[in-house]
């Protein structure tokens, strides 16, 4: 009887250890699971960041991969010379920058911009046909591959060319050119990757009346609306890379006021980014006799700003349209510190939403009121602080 009782009470025993351990063996592999499955986490979320945020549109994370840039102003945009088209460097140097050289742009590149703007003005580089110069476009070519070899972003578009005038008036021709002009560039850059985006037009404004720098005119809104559909359908209609390349649009004169940027009407089409100037508050930012002072606890001083991003989101944003500000900066005028506060203000507004920021830098002499932040000759940063708020 004793032996039997042991015997039952021994293989109780065996058995209640058997579950025991078996317990424990699977709440290990739970604590095992868990930290694979965080470890997977953290991975996913380091790929996330190199790809873009796969929960935004894919326009949206393409901006975001985008990143910071900078403005290749006052050198391929050099316009109303009235030099002849021959000499491409002298009409690259008029307005007193060097030529751009590929160890510019890198570095450009190397201070943590990942997309060059290149403006290009073509007026005066093409024929009464409006053929475009080969030696000209090949330079354009150029300064491009500058950029794309360094793996970054670059721009480029239809600037200061007063053919785009938006008025009733001038309409046929300025559809006709812009469809000639890029006709051409589309099939010239056709196989470049998604690197390269076409901007249609910059400020496309009716010059030298009244309204030139305000929101425009109704019909005026329209009609830049008419030429980026137009703009669009040549892209997409030239094939290779342009089928899916990203375009951006800007509204009458690219402007931050409402009133234009709720008359953007964007073609139906996947591929497409709403492009922005914004040098705002105007008085500290782009008037030389305006005030040099700014600061975030002044509801006049951050009140353009709040409204901008406001109107973005509302308009574009939660549309999931992306929206890129292809120009804006603060004119030095020897107050670094109030435009440190200004452009943290801003760059901080951007991030929140998404939005993109490319620096105007028109280079030139520093005594010159201007925006540059890159010195082209020694190709040092006369201001490290913008620099590194911009790209931080």
């Amino acid at each position: 009887m004793f032996k039997q009782t042991w015997f039952k009470l021994k293989t109780m025993c065996l058995f209640l250890a058997a579950i025991l351990l078996l317990c424990c063996s699977c709440g290990i592999q739970s604590d095992q699971s868990q930290i694979v499955n965080e470890n997977e986490s953290v991975q996913e979320n380091e790929f996330a960041k190199e790809i873009g945020n796969p929960e935004k549109s894919e326009g949206l994370s393409f901006v975001e991969k985008m990143g910071s840039g900078w403005n290749l102003g006052n050198s391929l945009d050099v316009a109303h010379t009235g030099l002849s088209g021959e000499d491409i460097s002298g009409i690259e140097t008029y307005w007193g920058n060097p030529v751009t050289t590929r160890e510019m742009i890198r570095a450009v590149h190397e201070a943590g911009f990942s997309t060059l703007r290149v403006p290009v003005s073509w007026s005066e580089h093409m024929d009464a046909s409006g053929n475009i110069d080969q030696a000209f476009l090949s330079r354009v070519k150029e300064v491009v591959d500058y950029g794309i070899d360094e793996g970054m972003y670059v721009i480029i578009n239809v600037h200061h060319d007063d053919w785009l005038m938006p008025s009733i008036e001038n309409k046929e021709i300025a559809s006709s050119t812009l469809t000639i002009v890029w006709q051409q560039l589309a099939e010239f850059f056709k196989d470049y990757d998604d690197h390269l985006l076409f901007e249609s037009m910059n400020e496309p404004r009716l010059i030298g009346t009244a309204d030139e720098w305000t929101a425009g005119t109704e019909s005026a809104r329209q009609t830049v609306n008419e030429l980026n559909a137009q703009f669009v359908k040549v892209i997409r209609e030239s094939g290779g890379g342009n089928e899916s390349r990203y375009l951006l649009l800007p509204g009458y004169c690219a402007s931050f006021q409402r009133a234009a940027l709720e008359a953007i009407s964007l073609p139906d089409d996947e591929y497409l980014i709403v492009s922005v100037h914004a040098y705002i508050p105007y008085d500290f930012a782009l008037n030389q006799e305006g005030r040099n002072t700014w600061s975030t606890g002044n509801p006049e001083d951050t009140n353009d700003i709040d409204e901008l991003f406001e109107n973005l989101k509302e308009l574009f944003l939660e549309q999931e349209i992306p929206v890129v500000i292809t120009e804006f900066g603060a004119l030095d005028k020897d107050n670094l510190e109030a435009r440190l506060v200004w452009l943290n203000y801003f760059k901080n507004k951007a991030d929140q939403n998404n939005v993109e920021l490319i620096w105007w830098d028109n280079g030139g002499n520093a005594e010159q009121n201007n925006f540059r932040i890159l010195n082209r000759n020694n190709l040092s940063f006369d201001f490290p602080e913008i620099r590194d708020i911009l790209v931080k």
